[in-house]
């Protein structure tokens, strides 16, 4: 127990590392994060965890606004069921774990202290979670589970507010990774052809052709040699893929001088990141990096689609984009959270199918009217650079590849 002017409370309700992530203004807090709550976080409404919020408890249960709502839950609220927060339901927690709960411990306590270690919900039946948007940070429910890399049960969630969807923090990635090619990924070889013609004439209409780029996750470099072969001064850089293709032209074999981002500069025009962006969790910090490396960006990933019911979107369940065999894309975005992301880092946006272009929102170039014809152009340039006289056997291989990967594992069983 804690004991602070008599108050006590047991040690498990307060977090000191969540506390001090919550809070930025604590960032130089030089006294130990549970003393400042003691003697200031308490009065001021501030969260001890995750699971306790102040400003939805007082306003729930009208808790009288000279009465501190922490200090009310542990001495009244908690021995009377009271829910700490939209993340913790007595009702639903008792109904799925009464069992588990040792006699005369508040639900709540032992959610705490043993049940998180379980492996229990606070939500059990709406799967409400404290879990954070990746992208805008809003509230997520749990959606469905799927079986990842066909060993893992994965939780995915998706956001409230923009509809982003996300993994559970990914701890398969390094295993994931082995191959940064997976066996099935057919469209390997095509996917930076085709980007290649499409760059190129966005580069031409709309950027200086005689300037840097660089193409961010490129892989074994296929899509920079292609570049370069065309005269455009490309480079690539990829953390999981060795550079078979474009060596000597790797992101690391640029001099520190050229790499230096200031006010109005940045080493590249435009930066491209095809079959990137679903690969990374927590992106926020990955976007962060490439704008401050480029003014712009060209980046491809699949949007979810429409869902049939808005309120049921396990239907995304059965989404081919999520890739469950190969255990790579953990996050999945939507209209809504590419937005968010241009508002964000202060980009105008254009999409067209799965081609996605940020472009910095103080370049004149990039008025509203150019945003628009953009659009159209990458609709005319689908059109005219592939038009397909044979059916592809690209995604039929790729499926065939699957159903071997599925039945060898099926029969290893």
């Amino acid at each position: 127990m804690n004991n602070f002017d008599k108050f006590e409370y047991p040690s498990f309700l307060f977090d000191p590392d969540y506390y001090l992530s919550e809070y930025e203004d604590l960032g130089s807090l030089t006294t130990p994060a549970e003393q400042h709550f003691q003697r200031f976080g308490i009065s001021e409404d501030r969260k001890p965890n995750r699971y306790f919020d102040p400003k939805f408890y007082r306003s729930t249960y009208r808790i009288p606004s000279e009465t501190p709502a922490f200090t009310h839950f542990v001495t009244t609220g908690v021995h009377q069921h009271l829910d700490p927060s939209i993340f913790f339901s007595h009702q639903e927690y008792l109904a799925a774990y009464s069992k588990d709960i040792e006699k005369d411990v508040p639900p709540f306590y032992f959610f705490l202290k043993d049940g998180i270690k379980l492996g229990h919900s606070g939500r059990p039946t709406t799967h409400i979670t404290p879990t954070r948007c990746w992208i805008c940070s809003g509230a997520t429910r749990k959606i469905f589970q799927k079986a990842i890399l066909q060993k893992y049960d994965v939780d995915f969630f998706r956001c409230a507010r923009c509809g982003f969807m996300q993994t559970v923090e990914p701890t398969w990635l390094e295993e994931a990774y082995a191959s940064p090619l997976v066996s099935f990924d057919t469209g390997a070889i095509r996917r930076p052809i085709e980007s290649a013609v499409i760059t190129e004439d966005l580069i031409n209409t709309a950027f200086n052709p005689t300037a840097r780029f660089l193409d961010y996750g490129g892989a074994y470099g296929v899509f920079t040699r292609i570049m370069r072969d065309k005269g455009y001064d490309f480079y690539r850089q990829d953390k999981y893929a060795e550079n078979l293709f474009a060596r000597h032209f790797d992101i690391e074999d640029l001099p520190p001088p050229l790499m230096q981002s200031t006010e109005g500069r940045h080493p590249f025009e435009l930066i491209t990141a095809f079959e990137v962006a679903e690969h990374l969790p927590q992106p926020l910090d990955t976007f962060a990096e490439l704008f401050k490396l480029g003014k712009n960006l060209l980046l491809s990933t699949d949007l979810q689609p429409i869902l049939k019911d808005p309120s049921n979107a396990s239907e995304l369940s059965n989404w081919w984009y999520l890739c469950a065999l190969e255990g790579q894309h953990v996050s999945f975005y939507t209209h809504e959270s590419m937005l968010f992301l241009a508002k964000k880092f202060k980009r105008n946006y254009t999409t067209f199918k799965n081609f996605h272009l940020f472009t910095d929102e103080h370049n004149s170039g990039f008025d509203n009217y150019r945003i628009k014809k953009l659009s159209l152009w990458l609709k005319n340039a689908m059109k005219l650079n592939f038009p397909h006289k044979k059916k592809s056997f690209t995604e039929k291989d790729a499926e065939f590849i699957k159903n071997l990967i599925v039945t060898k594992a099926d029969t290893a069983k």
